[in-house]
Protein backbone atom coordinates (compact mmCIF):
# COMPACT_ATOMS: atom_id res chain seq x y z
CA UNK A 1 0.00 0.00 0.00
CA UNK A 2 2.83 2.44 0.97
CA UNK A 3 4.79 1.60 -2.18
CA UNK A 4 1.69 2.32 -4.25
CA UNK A 5 1.25 5.69 -2.53
CA UNK A 6 4.90 6.58 -3.12
CA UNK A 7 4.81 5.51 -6.76
CA UNK A 8 1.43 6.84 -7.87
CA UNK A 9 -0.28 8.72 -5.04
CA UNK A 10 -3.65 8.46 -3.30
CA UNK A 11 -5.69 6.60 -6.02
CA UNK A 12 -3.23 3.73 -6.33
CA UNK A 13 -2.84 3.55 -2.52
CA UNK A 14 -6.61 3.21 -2.09
CA UNK A 15 -6.77 0.70 -4.95
CA UNK A 16 -4.06 -1.45 -3.40
CA UNK A 17 -5.67 -1.19 0.05
CA UNK A 18 -9.03 -2.28 -1.45
CA UNK A 19 -7.41 -5.23 -3.24
CA UNK A 20 -5.57 -6.18 -0.06
CA UNK A 21 -8.85 -6.10 1.87
CA UNK A 22 -10.54 -8.45 -0.63
CA UNK A 23 -7.60 -10.83 -0.73
CA UNK A 24 -7.33 -10.94 3.07
CA UNK A 25 -11.08 -11.42 3.52
CA UNK A 26 -11.07 -14.26 0.97
CA UNK A 27 -8.09 -15.90 2.66
CA UNK A 28 -9.80 -15.85 6.06
CA UNK A 29 -13.04 -17.18 4.62
CA UNK A 30 -11.31 -20.10 2.88
CA UNK A 31 -9.31 -20.86 6.03
CA UNK A 32 -12.43 -20.69 8.15
CA UNK A 33 -14.15 -23.17 5.78
CA UNK A 34 -11.13 -25.50 5.93
CA UNK A 35 -10.29 -25.12 2.25
CA UNK A 36 -7.00 -23.43 3.07
CA UNK A 37 -5.03 -25.14 5.81
CA UNK A 38 -4.15 -23.20 8.98
CA UNK A 39 -0.53 -22.93 10.14
CA UNK A 40 -1.73 -23.92 13.61
CA UNK A 41 -4.71 -26.07 14.44
CA UNK A 42 -6.89 -23.75 16.56
CA UNK A 43 -10.56 -23.30 17.15
CA UNK A 44 -11.81 -19.88 15.91
CA UNK A 45 -15.18 -18.57 16.96
CA UNK A 46 -17.43 -16.51 14.66
CA UNK A 47 -16.95 -13.40 16.79
CA UNK A 48 -13.16 -13.64 16.69
CA UNK A 49 -13.33 -14.23 12.94
CA UNK A 50 -15.30 -11.08 12.28
CA UNK A 51 -13.23 -8.96 14.72
CA UNK A 52 -9.99 -9.99 12.99
CA UNK A 53 -11.50 -9.33 9.60
CA UNK A 54 -12.83 -5.90 10.59
CA UNK A 55 -9.53 -4.83 12.25
CA UNK A 56 -7.46 -5.75 9.24
CA UNK A 57 -9.81 -4.17 6.72
CA UNK A 58 -9.78 -0.91 8.70
CA UNK A 59 -5.98 -1.06 8.97
CA UNK A 60 -5.54 -1.62 5.24
CA UNK A 61 -7.76 1.33 4.27
CA UNK A 62 -6.39 3.62 7.01
CA UNK A 63 -2.83 2.97 5.81
CA UNK A 64 -3.97 3.67 2.24
CA UNK A 65 -5.56 7.00 3.22
CA UNK A 66 -2.66 8.14 5.40
CA UNK A 67 0.01 7.06 2.90
CA UNK A 68 -1.87 8.81 0.08
CA UNK A 69 -2.23 12.05 2.07
CA UNK A 70 1.40 11.92 3.17
CA UNK A 71 2.54 11.40 -0.41
CA UNK A 72 0.40 14.36 -1.49
CA UNK A 73 2.02 16.59 1.11
CA UNK A 74 5.47 15.36 0.17
CA UNK A 75 4.71 16.18 -3.47
CA UNK A 76 3.55 19.67 -2.54
CA UNK A 77 6.67 20.15 -0.41
CA UNK A 78 8.88 18.99 -3.26
CA UNK A 79 7.16 21.34 -5.67
CA UNK A 80 7.57 24.22 -3.20
CA UNK A 81 11.22 23.33 -2.75
CA UNK A 82 11.78 23.29 -6.50
CA UNK A 83 9.99 26.64 -6.83
CA UNK A 84 12.06 28.13 -3.97
CA UNK A 85 15.27 26.81 -5.50
CA UNK A 86 14.25 28.35 -8.83
CA UNK A 87 13.51 31.68 -7.12
CA UNK A 88 16.82 31.47 -5.28
CA UNK A 89 18.70 30.85 -8.51
CA UNK A 90 16.95 33.81 -10.17
CA UNK A 91 17.64 36.00 -7.13
CA UNK A 92 21.31 35.02 -7.15
CA UNK A 93 21.58 35.83 -10.85
CA UNK A 94 19.83 39.18 -10.27
CA UNK A 95 22.04 39.91 -7.24
CA UNK A 96 25.17 39.06 -9.19
CA UNK A 97 24.03 41.26 -12.09
CA UNK A 98 23.27 44.19 -9.74
CA UNK A 99 26.59 43.88 -7.89
CA UNK A 100 28.46 43.62 -11.17
CA UNK A 101 26.85 46.71 -12.69
CA UNK A 102 26.58 49.17 -9.78
CA UNK A 103 29.10 52.05 -9.95
CA UNK A 104 30.27 51.35 -6.39
CA UNK A 105 33.06 48.86 -6.06
CA UNK A 106 32.36 45.75 -3.96
CA UNK A 107 34.87 43.09 -2.98
CA UNK A 108 35.54 40.60 -0.20
CA UNK A 109 38.91 40.06 1.42
CA UNK A 110 40.31 37.97 4.23
CA UNK A 111 42.20 39.33 7.22
CA UNK A 112 45.49 38.73 5.42
CA UNK A 113 44.47 41.28 2.78
CA UNK A 114 43.83 38.79 -0.02
CA UNK A 115 40.92 39.73 -2.29
CA UNK A 116 38.52 36.81 -2.65
CA UNK A 117 35.98 38.27 -5.09
CA UNK A 118 35.24 41.65 -6.65
CA UNK A 119 32.93 43.29 -9.15
CA UNK A 120 33.93 45.23 -12.25
CA UNK A 121 33.66 48.65 -10.58
CA UNK A 122 36.06 47.61 -7.80
CA UNK A 123 38.62 46.34 -10.29
CA UNK A 124 38.35 49.53 -12.37
CA UNK A 125 38.61 51.91 -9.37
CA UNK A 126 41.53 50.05 -7.79
CA UNK A 127 43.34 49.88 -11.13
CA UNK A 128 42.84 53.59 -11.85
CA UNK A 129 44.11 54.56 -8.40
CA UNK A 130 47.08 52.23 -8.52
CA UNK A 131 45.79 50.03 -5.71
CA UNK A 132 45.32 46.83 -7.67
CA UNK A 133 48.35 45.38 -5.87
CA UNK A 134 46.85 43.31 -3.04
CA UNK A 135 49.93 43.79 -0.84
CA UNK A 136 49.61 47.57 -0.87
CA UNK A 137 45.88 47.42 -0.30
CA UNK A 138 46.22 44.97 2.57
CA UNK A 139 48.67 47.31 4.34
CA UNK A 140 46.02 50.04 4.27
CA UNK A 141 43.08 47.91 5.37
CA UNK A 142 44.40 45.04 7.48
CA UNK A 143 44.94 47.00 10.70
CA UNK A 144 41.49 48.55 10.52
CA UNK A 145 39.94 45.13 10.09
CA UNK A 146 41.61 43.94 13.29
CA UNK A 147 40.78 47.09 15.27
CA UNK A 148 37.07 47.43 14.51
CA UNK A 149 34.17 45.31 13.37
CA UNK A 150 33.27 48.01 10.86
CA UNK A 151 34.96 51.17 9.60
CA UNK A 152 34.33 54.02 7.21
CA UNK A 153 37.13 56.30 6.07
CA UNK A 154 38.82 57.91 3.09
CA UNK A 155 42.07 56.84 1.46
CA UNK A 156 44.12 59.24 -0.67
CA UNK A 157 46.32 58.10 -3.50
CA UNK A 158 48.05 60.94 -5.28
CA UNK A 159 45.39 63.40 -6.38
CA UNK A 160 42.58 60.86 -6.03
CA UNK A 161 40.40 60.22 -2.98
CA UNK A 162 38.86 56.82 -2.30
CA UNK A 163 35.90 56.31 0.04
CA UNK A 164 36.00 52.96 1.86
CA UNK A 165 33.33 51.29 4.00
CA UNK A 166 34.13 47.92 5.58
CA UNK A 167 32.26 45.42 7.74
CA UNK A 168 33.56 42.12 9.08
CA UNK A 169 31.67 38.92 8.28
CA UNK A 170 32.11 35.36 9.55
CA UNK A 171 29.57 33.93 7.09
CA UNK A 172 31.96 33.30 4.21
CA UNK A 173 34.48 31.40 6.29
CA UNK A 174 33.62 31.11 10.01
CA UNK A 175 37.06 29.74 10.85
CA UNK A 176 39.02 32.56 9.22
CA UNK A 177 36.72 35.54 8.83
CA UNK A 178 36.35 37.96 5.97
CA UNK A 179 35.41 41.55 5.33
CA UNK A 180 32.99 43.02 2.83
CA UNK A 181 34.42 46.26 1.42
CA UNK A 182 32.60 48.99 -0.50
CA UNK A 183 34.74 51.51 -2.37
CA UNK A 184 33.88 54.63 -4.37
CA UNK A 185 35.92 57.30 -6.11
CA UNK A 186 35.19 60.55 -4.23
CA UNK A 187 37.73 62.69 -6.03
CA UNK A 188 35.20 64.64 -8.07
CA UNK A 189 32.90 65.11 -5.06
CA UNK A 190 35.78 66.46 -2.94
CA UNK A 191 36.77 68.86 -5.72
CA UNK A 192 33.18 70.11 -5.90
CA UNK A 193 33.12 70.64 -2.13
CA UNK A 194 36.38 72.61 -2.21
CA UNK A 195 35.15 74.77 -5.09
CA UNK A 196 31.82 75.35 -3.37
CA UNK A 197 33.51 76.42 -0.13
CA UNK A 198 35.73 78.81 -2.09
CA UNK A 199 32.75 80.33 -3.87
CA UNK A 200 30.81 80.67 -0.62
CA UNK A 201 33.79 82.36 1.02
CA UNK A 202 34.22 84.74 -1.89
CA UNK A 203 30.50 85.53 -1.86
CA UNK A 204 30.56 86.34 1.86
CA UNK A 205 33.72 88.41 1.47
CA UNK A 206 32.17 90.32 -1.43
CA UNK A 207 28.98 90.98 0.48
CA UNK A 208 31.00 91.90 3.56
CA UNK A 209 33.16 94.35 1.60
CA UNK A 210 30.19 95.89 -0.20
CA UNK A 211 28.31 96.45 3.04
CA UNK A 212 31.36 97.88 4.79
CA UNK A 213 32.08 100.24 1.89
CA UNK A 214 28.47 101.38 1.81
CA UNK A 215 28.36 102.06 5.54
CA UNK A 216 31.72 103.85 5.63
CA UNK A 217 30.81 106.12 2.75
CA UNK A 218 28.10 108.06 4.63
CA UNK A 219 30.21 108.98 7.71
CA UNK A 220 33.14 109.91 5.47
CA UNK A 221 30.89 112.21 3.46
CA UNK A 222 29.74 113.93 6.65
CA UNK A 223 33.29 114.24 7.93
CA UNK A 224 34.51 115.61 4.57
CA UNK A 225 31.72 118.19 4.40
CA UNK A 226 32.26 119.26 7.99
CA UNK A 227 36.02 119.70 7.50
CA UNK A 228 35.37 121.75 4.36
CA UNK A 229 32.93 124.01 6.21
CA UNK A 230 35.39 124.40 9.10
CA UNK A 231 37.96 125.66 6.63
CA UNK A 232 35.54 128.21 5.28
CA UNK A 233 34.58 129.37 8.78
CA UNK A 234 38.20 129.93 9.71
CA UNK A 235 38.75 132.01 6.59
CA UNK A 236 35.64 134.10 7.29
CA UNK A 237 36.29 134.20 11.03
CA UNK A 238 32.66 133.25 11.76
CA UNK A 239 31.25 132.30 15.11
CA UNK A 240 32.87 129.73 17.33
CA UNK A 241 29.47 128.08 17.90
CA UNK A 242 29.29 126.83 14.33
CA UNK A 243 32.82 125.48 14.54
CA UNK A 244 32.02 123.61 17.73
CA UNK A 245 28.91 122.12 16.12
CA UNK A 246 30.88 120.92 13.09
CA UNK A 247 33.58 119.45 15.32
CA UNK A 248 30.89 117.55 17.19
CA UNK A 249 29.59 116.20 13.87
CA UNK A 250 33.09 114.99 12.99
CA UNK A 251 33.55 113.32 16.37
CA UNK A 252 30.13 111.65 16.17
CA UNK A 253 30.76 110.30 12.67
CA UNK A 254 34.19 109.02 13.67
CA UNK A 255 32.54 107.23 16.59
CA UNK A 256 29.99 105.81 14.17
CA UNK A 257 32.81 104.51 11.99
CA UNK A 258 34.44 102.98 15.06
CA UNK A 259 31.19 101.25 16.07
CA UNK A 260 30.77 100.02 12.51
CA UNK A 261 34.25 98.50 12.33
CA UNK A 262 33.79 96.95 15.79
CA UNK A 263 30.52 95.38 14.64
CA UNK A 264 32.22 93.80 11.63
CA UNK A 265 35.08 92.53 13.79
CA UNK A 266 32.72 91.17 16.45
CA UNK A 267 30.73 89.32 13.84
CA UNK A 268 33.74 87.85 12.06
CA UNK A 269 35.70 86.86 15.18
CA UNK A 270 33.89 86.95 18.53
CA UNK A 271 36.25 86.56 21.49
CA UNK A 272 35.43 84.55 24.62
CA UNK A 273 38.76 84.95 26.41
CA UNK A 274 37.43 87.17 29.23
CA UNK A 275 35.08 84.78 31.04
CA UNK A 276 34.62 85.98 34.62
CA UNK A 277 31.82 86.05 37.16
CA UNK A 278 30.19 89.49 37.03
CA UNK A 279 27.27 91.31 38.58
CA UNK A 280 25.07 91.78 35.54
CA UNK A 281 22.67 94.11 37.35
CA UNK A 282 25.44 96.53 38.24
CA UNK A 283 27.04 96.31 34.80
CA UNK A 284 23.73 96.98 33.04
CA UNK A 285 23.04 99.93 35.33
CA UNK A 286 26.40 101.47 34.35
CA UNK A 287 25.75 100.71 30.69
CA UNK A 288 22.41 102.50 30.76
CA UNK A 289 23.98 105.49 32.52
CA UNK A 290 26.56 105.81 29.73
CA UNK A 291 24.08 105.29 26.88
CA UNK A 292 21.58 107.86 28.14
CA UNK A 293 24.28 110.53 27.93
CA UNK A 294 23.99 110.27 24.15
CA UNK A 295 21.71 112.92 22.67
CA UNK A 296 20.03 110.21 20.60
CA UNK A 297 18.16 109.19 23.77
CA UNK A 298 16.92 112.73 24.52
CA UNK A 299 13.36 112.01 23.37
CA UNK A 300 13.26 108.36 24.59
CA UNK A 301 13.19 106.79 28.05
CA UNK A 302 15.50 103.90 28.94
CA UNK A 303 14.70 101.90 32.09
CA UNK A 304 16.31 98.97 33.87
CA UNK A 305 14.01 96.42 35.51
CA UNK A 306 16.03 93.92 37.50
CA UNK A 307 16.37 92.35 40.94
CA UNK A 308 19.61 93.03 42.75
CA UNK A 309 22.76 90.98 42.24
CA UNK A 310 22.12 88.76 39.20
CA UNK A 311 25.46 87.14 38.60
CA UNK A 312 26.82 85.00 35.76
CA UNK A 313 30.13 83.78 34.36
CA UNK A 314 30.45 85.50 30.97
CA UNK A 315 32.52 87.74 28.72
CA UNK A 316 31.07 91.09 29.73
CA UNK A 317 32.49 92.89 26.71
CA UNK A 318 30.50 90.59 24.38
CA UNK A 319 27.37 90.76 26.55
CA UNK A 320 27.61 94.57 26.63
CA UNK A 321 27.92 94.71 22.85
CA UNK A 322 24.90 92.44 22.42
CA UNK A 323 22.82 94.55 24.85
CA UNK A 324 23.96 97.77 23.12
CA UNK A 325 22.83 96.39 19.77
CA UNK A 326 19.44 95.39 21.15
CA UNK A 327 18.93 98.75 22.88
CA UNK A 328 20.01 100.58 19.73
CA UNK A 329 17.45 98.65 17.67
CA UNK A 330 14.73 99.24 20.28
CA UNK A 331 15.48 102.99 20.35
CA UNK A 332 15.23 103.27 16.57
CA UNK A 333 11.99 101.25 16.54
CA UNK A 334 10.35 103.46 19.23
CA UNK A 335 8.55 106.67 18.44
CA UNK A 336 9.36 109.97 20.15
CA UNK A 337 8.48 109.74 23.82
CA UNK A 338 8.65 105.95 23.74
CA UNK A 339 9.92 103.77 26.56
CA UNK A 340 12.58 101.06 26.17
CA UNK A 341 12.99 98.56 29.02
CA UNK A 342 15.98 96.36 29.80
CA UNK A 343 14.73 93.50 31.97
CA UNK A 344 16.96 91.01 33.78
CA UNK A 345 15.81 87.76 35.40
CA UNK A 346 17.39 84.42 36.23
CA UNK A 347 16.66 80.85 37.17
CA UNK A 348 18.88 78.06 38.44
CA UNK A 349 20.73 77.59 35.15
CA UNK A 350 20.22 80.66 32.93
CA UNK A 351 20.14 84.44 32.91
CA UNK A 352 17.40 86.00 30.77
CA UNK A 353 18.00 89.44 29.25
CA UNK A 354 14.90 91.04 27.67
CA UNK A 355 14.80 94.28 25.69
CA UNK A 356 11.26 95.56 25.19
CA UNK A 357 10.08 98.48 23.05
CA UNK A 358 6.67 99.85 22.10
CA UNK A 359 7.34 100.48 18.41
CA UNK A 360 5.48 99.15 15.39
CA UNK A 361 6.84 95.64 15.78
CA UNK A 362 8.68 93.34 13.42
CA UNK A 363 7.23 92.94 9.89
CA UNK A 364 6.13 89.36 9.39
CA UNK A 365 7.98 89.16 6.06
CA UNK A 366 11.27 89.73 7.91
CA UNK A 367 10.63 87.39 10.82
CA UNK A 368 12.71 84.59 9.29
CA UNK A 369 15.61 86.60 7.86
CA UNK A 370 16.49 89.07 10.64
CA UNK A 371 19.14 86.75 12.11
CA UNK A 372 20.97 86.39 8.79
CA UNK A 373 24.04 88.62 8.32
CA UNK A 374 23.43 91.78 6.25
CA UNK A 375 19.62 91.40 6.62
CA UNK A 376 18.06 94.57 8.06
CA UNK A 377 14.72 96.34 8.19
CA UNK A 378 16.37 99.78 8.32
CA UNK A 379 17.68 101.69 5.32
CA UNK A 380 20.85 102.71 7.20
CA UNK A 381 21.50 99.44 9.04
CA UNK A 382 24.34 97.00 8.45
CA UNK A 383 22.32 93.89 9.23
CA UNK A 384 24.98 92.68 11.67
CA UNK A 385 23.46 93.70 15.02
CA UNK A 386 21.17 90.71 15.53
CA UNK A 387 23.65 88.32 13.91
CA UNK A 388 26.22 89.42 16.51
CA UNK A 389 23.69 88.87 19.32
CA UNK A 390 23.02 85.40 17.94
CA UNK A 391 26.74 84.58 18.00
CA UNK A 392 27.11 85.92 21.54
CA UNK A 393 24.25 83.65 22.64
CA UNK A 394 25.89 80.62 21.03
CA UNK A 395 29.30 81.14 22.64
CA UNK A 396 27.60 81.53 26.04
CA UNK A 397 25.65 78.27 25.63
CA UNK A 398 22.35 80.10 25.25
CA UNK A 399 19.93 81.21 22.59
CA UNK A 400 18.36 84.36 21.18
CA UNK A 401 14.81 85.03 19.99
CA UNK A 402 12.91 88.01 18.61
CA UNK A 403 9.13 88.29 18.40
CA UNK A 404 6.32 90.80 18.51
CA UNK A 405 4.80 91.40 21.92
CA UNK A 406 1.48 89.74 22.64
CA UNK A 407 0.04 92.22 25.10
CA UNK A 408 0.82 95.44 23.19
CA UNK A 409 2.70 96.88 20.23
CA UNK A 410 6.46 96.54 19.89
CA UNK A 411 9.05 93.78 20.02
CA UNK A 412 10.49 91.53 22.69
CA UNK A 413 14.15 90.56 22.14
CA UNK A 414 15.27 87.80 24.50
CA UNK A 415 18.90 86.81 25.05
CA UNK A 416 19.43 83.75 27.28
CA UNK A 417 22.91 82.84 28.53
CA UNK A 418 24.16 80.10 30.87
CA UNK A 419 24.99 81.20 34.39
CA UNK A 420 27.95 78.89 34.85
CA UNK A 421 31.01 78.44 32.68
CA UNK A 422 31.23 75.27 30.65
CA UNK A 423 34.17 73.10 31.71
Amino acid sequence: IIDGAVLAGMPVALGVSGASSLIYAGQLFLQYQGIFPLALEVEVSVGEYFSQLTAHLLAFNLVGILAGRLEGRVSVALESQESAEGDLRRFRRLHARIVENIPIGVFTMDFAGRIQSSNGAAERILSEMGLADETRLSLELKEKLKEEGSAEFELSSGTRTLGISMVQSQELDPAEGHAIVLISDRTYARQLEVNLRKKETLAVVGQFAASLAHEIRNPLASISGSVEMLGRLRKSESSVEKSDRLENVIVREIQQLNYLVEDFLAFSRPSVNQMFEVDLTSQCRDLILVMTQDSLWDDKTLKLVSPEDIRAVCDMSLISRAIRNLLHNAREASASGGVVELRLSADEHDVIIDVVDNGEGLPHSKAINVFEPFETTRSNGTGLGLAIVQKVAEVHRGHFSLRNRDESSGCLARLVIARERQE
